[in-house]
C-alpha cells in the first residue's frame, strides 16, 4: 500500500471519529435545548398560570370574607371592585392557560385542567352571590352562612383542581430536568468514551504511519539523504547502519549500491591493470622483436658482402 494512501486512510479515519464526536455533542445540546425551552416556554409557564390562578382565587375568597364582615359602604366598594379585578385577572389567566394547554400537554395535564374548568364556574358565582349578599347589610347573616356552606365548598373543590394542575406540572418539570440530567450524562460518557478511543486510535496510526515509513526508509530520511549525496559526490566509504535482517529499505538499498559500486569499480580497477601488464608485455614483446629484425638484417647484410667479395675473386 502506497504511503499516501496510508496516511490519507489513518487520517481520514481521525477525521471521522473527530465528526462523530462533533455530532453526539451537537445533538446531546440540541436535546438538552428542547428540553429547557420545553420546560421554560411550556411547563414552568403554565405553572406560574396555576399559581396566579390559585392566588387569585385566594384572594377573591378574603375579600368576599372583608365584605362580609365589613360595615362600612365605601370600604365595602373597594373590596367588591377588587373582587371584580381578581375575578378579570383569573379569567385571562385561565384563557391563556387553556390556549397553552391546546399543545404539548400530558393527559394528566389535560385531565387536571378539565377538573378545573368544572369547578370554577361554580366557585366564582359563588363568591360573587356572596359578595353581593355582603354588600346588603341586611344579609350580612346570610352571606356568612352561604359563604362557609355553598361558596367554601367550591373554593376548596377548586382550590384542589388548582393544586392537582400544579403538582402535575411540578412532576412533569422534575421529570423533564431528570430525562435531561440522564441524556448529558450519558452523552457525556459517550464522548468521554469516544475521545478515549479516538486518541488511543491516533497513537495506534502514528505508530503505524511511523513503523511502516522507518520500516520502508531503514532509519531516518535525513541519513538517506546524507548516504545518496556523498554516493553522489564519490565518496563509497561511508558507514550505515542498519537494523537486523533490513535488507529491503531505502537506506539498506543504498548501502548495497554503495558496496556494489565498490565492487564494480575494484574491478575495473583489476581489469585496469590487467589491461596495463598485457600493454606492457607487447611493449616488451615489441621490443624484442625489433631487436630480432635488427640482428637479422645485419647477419642478412653481412653475409650479402660475404657472397659479393667471393664472386669478384672468382671473376679475376
Amino acid at each position: 500500500m502506497k504511503i499516501s494512501v496510508r496516511l490519507f486512510s489513518g487520517y481520514g479515519l481521525l477525521v471521522i471519529c473527530f465528526l462523530i464526536c462533533t455530532g453526539l455533542s451537537l445533538h446531546s445540546l440540541s436535546e438538552s435545548r428542547r428540553g429547557m425551552e420545553d420546560t421554560v416556554n411550556y411547563k414552568m409557564k403554565r405553572l406560574t398560570l396555576v399559581l396566579n390562578m390559585r392566588a387569585a382565587v385566594n384572594d377573591m375568597a378574603v375579600s368576599v370574607r372583608d365584605i362580609v364582615l365589613l360595615k362600612d359602604p365605601e370600604q365595602e366598594k373597594n373590596e367588591w371592585q377588587r373582587v371584580s379585578d381578581l375575578h378579570e385577572k383569573y379569567v385571562q389567566d385561565r384563557e391563556r392557560l387553556v390556549a397553552s394547554m391546546m399543545h404539548n400537554a400530558s393527559p394528566e395535564g389535560k385531565l387536571a385542567l378539565d377538573n378545573i374548568l368544572s369547578s370554577d364556574g361554580a366557585a366564582l358565582n359563588t363568591l360573587a352571590t356572596a359578595g353581593k349578599m355582603g354588600l346588603d347589610n341586611d344579609q350580612s347573616e346570610k352571606a356568612a352562612d352561604y359563604l362557609l356552606n355553598t361558596a367554601r365548598p367550591a373554593q376548596q373543590a377548586l382550590s384542589d383542581a388548582l393544586n392537582g394542575l400544579t403538582d402535575v406540572q411540578n412532576k412533569l418539570s422534575r421529570d423533564t430536568v431528570a430525562r435531561n440530567s440522564a441524556s448529558i450524562r450519558e452523552a457525556a460518557i459517550l464522548l468521554l468514551s469516544l475521545t478515549i478511543l479516538s486518541v488511543l486510535f491516533s497513537l495506534l496510526t502514528i505508530f503505524m504511519i511511523v513503523r511502516t515509513l522507518m520500516r520502508q526508509l531503514g532509519g531516518e530520511p535525513a541519513d538517506a539523504q546524507i548516504l545518496a549525496a556523498a554516493i553522489a559526490s564519490g565518496d563509497l566509504t561511508s558507514q550505515v547502519i542498519l537494523h537486523r535482517k533490513d535488507t529491503t529499505s531505502l537506506l539498506a538499498s543504498l548501502d548495497g549500491m554503495q558496496a556494489n559500486l565498490r565492487g564494480l569499480i575494484s574491478q575495473i580497477k583489476d581489469s585496469a591493470s590487467s589491461v596495463a601488464l598485457a600493454a606492457d608485455e607487447i611493449s616488451q614483446g615489441n621490443t624484442e622483436l625489433s631487436s630480432r629484425t635488427e640482428q637479422q638484417a645485419g647477419c642478412t647484410a653481412g653475409n650479402s658482402s660475404q657472397h659479393g667479395a667471393a664472386y669478384g675473386y672468382c671473376k679475376k
